[in-house]
């Protein structure tokens, strides 16, 4: 899997270009799962605030692949974004391929085979409204990836 990687969209992770790519090797000590046939990559976390970054490639039809990135960080917050790279510059495209594209009240389950989306709601800490945490006691919607959008699974 070639992967140019967004370096303006991983502020967060504050390494250089050099540390980054050391950091997704597939001989890193970190790489928990290096996945090139299902395009996934799954990197643990190195300090103590990262928890761990996923890479997933969806294969788009009539465009360049798009990559998706979950950054998950210890205090519980994720960071999910689909990306694709136009002229040789990535762009945010989440909003253009989600419909309600809402990272701060959804979770998106990047997932290592097939292409659907597991969506989960955040909750709130009822004596803490501080405190927000994933529920993934229930899948609130499913979003399959028909290779231009991602659209909700009707059973």
């Amino acid at each position: 899997m070639a992967l140019y990687l967004p370096e303006d969209y991983l502020e967060e992770i504050q390494l250089d270009k050099h540390q980054l790519w050391e950091l997704i090797s597939p001989h890193s000590k970190h790489t928990k799962i290096y996945d090139p046939k299902n395009g996934y990559l799954e990197v643990n976390g190195w300090n103590a605030v990262m928890g761990y970054i996923k890479f997933v490639k969806f294969n788009h039809s009539k465009s360049s692949p798009i990559l998706a990135i979950d950054q998950q960080f210890t205090m519980g917050v994720n960071y999910v974004m689909f990306l694709t790279r136009n002229n040789g510059k990535w762009k945010d495209i989440s909003h253009q391929i989600i419909n309600d594209f809402d990272k701060n009240k959804y979770f998106y389950n990047l997932p290592r085979h097939g292409t659907t989306l597991n969506v989960y709601t955040y909750k709130v800490n009822e004596y803490d409204e501080y405190d927000i945490e994933l529920d993934k006691t229930k899948i609130i919607k499913q979003l399959y990836w028909n290779k231009h959008e991602f659209i909700e699974k009707n059973d």
